[in-house]
């Protein structure tokens, strides 16, 4: 588990249509941790929240740090949903 891990996860979320639909019809928690670790990115929810904060003050622009916002969101909504 790691923060890079969570970093690309928020990267994927927003760029991968196919890995997003993957994930949103993951109806249970254990399921969506094995596409995580099929994918090698296996990562704590304390390491999320420490891999956004990094990429949220690295971001250049309102429209980049709103789409990370926005992908952060989505897991987090993720998560509450199937845990």
């Amino acid at each position: 588990m790691s923060i890079v891990n969570a970093q690309k996860f928020l990267e994927k979320i927003q760029t991968d249509n196919e890995f997003r639909k993957e994930v949103t019809h993951t109806k249970e928690l254990n399921k969506f941790e094995e596409i995580l670790k099929n994918k090698n990115m296996n990562f704590s929810s304390s390491e999320m929240e420490e891999g956004f904060n990094t990429l949220h003050v690295s971001c250049q622009s309102y429209e980049q740090a709103e789409d990370l916002k926005n992908a952060y969101l989505f897991y987090q909504l993720l998560i509450s949903s199937i845990s």
